[in-house]
């Protein structure tokens, strides 16, 4: 668990097995992975990539940072029973559900 106050960084991927409580910060050079709760700021792609992503089985972040692209998270608690990426599609940060095609 990651709670209010502490900051995790990677200079590759970073799993993250546990919650991200809100008040705390997470960042990578390349993708984030939360198998858990996303509830406080995260940043990925901070080698400059925007193909960079951030995915949680429960994406609630307070801000979400893509390279050089912010967002504030999204207004409304999700809803789904699957987990959800957040990803630049032309210059926005959009949340989509993370489906893997077998």
């Amino acid at each position: 668990m990651v709670r209010s106050g502490d900051q995790i960084s990677s200079n590759g991927n970073l799993f993250i097995l546990g919650d991200v409580n809100p008040g705390a910060q997470i960042s990578a050079k390349k993708n984030i992975y939360v198998w858990g709760k996303l509830c406080g700021v995260a940043f990925a792609g901070k080698n400059g990539s925007d193909d960079s992503t951030i995915s949680s089985l429960y994406l609630n972040a307070l801000q979400l940072r893509i390279n050089k692209t912010v967002a504030i998270g999204p207004k409304e608690k999700p809803k789904n029973n699957y987990p959800e990426i957040a990803l630049l599609e032309r210059g926005k940060i959009v949340i989509k559900p993370l489906l893997i095609n077998s």
